[in-house]
C-alpha cells in the first residue's frame, strides 16, 4: 500500500536526519541511499531524501572545509 511505502520511506529520511544532526555523516548518506529499495517511493519523500542529503553534504563541506571540487563530484539521484 502507498501509506506503508511513505511511512517507511518516513522512517527512513528520519533517521538520517537524527544521524546526520548528531555529526554522523556516513550513517546519514548510508541510510538516506537505502530508499532506493522501497519501489514506488512518493516525489516529495525523494525531495526530502535530496535535501537531507544537501544538508549532510554542506555540513561535511563546512567541518572539513572540502574545496569546490570535491563537491562537484557528489551525485544526489
Amino acid at each position: 500500500s502507498s501509506l506503508g511505502v511513505h511511512a517507511s520511506a518516513q522512517a527512513i529520511i528520519h533517521f538520517g536526519k537524527i544521524a546526520r544532526k548528531h555529526n554522523l555523516s556516513n550513517v546519514c548518506l548510508e541510510s538516506l541511499s537505502r530508499i532506493h529499495t522501497i519501489p514506488s517511493v512518493h516525489v516529495l519523500d525523494c525531495f526530502q531524501k535530496i535535501r537531507q542529503q544537501v544538508k549532510c553534504y554542506h555540513q561535511m563541506a563546512t567541518a572539513t572545509q572540502m574545496g569546490k571540487n570535491e563537491l562537484q563530484g557528489v551525485r544526489f539521484c
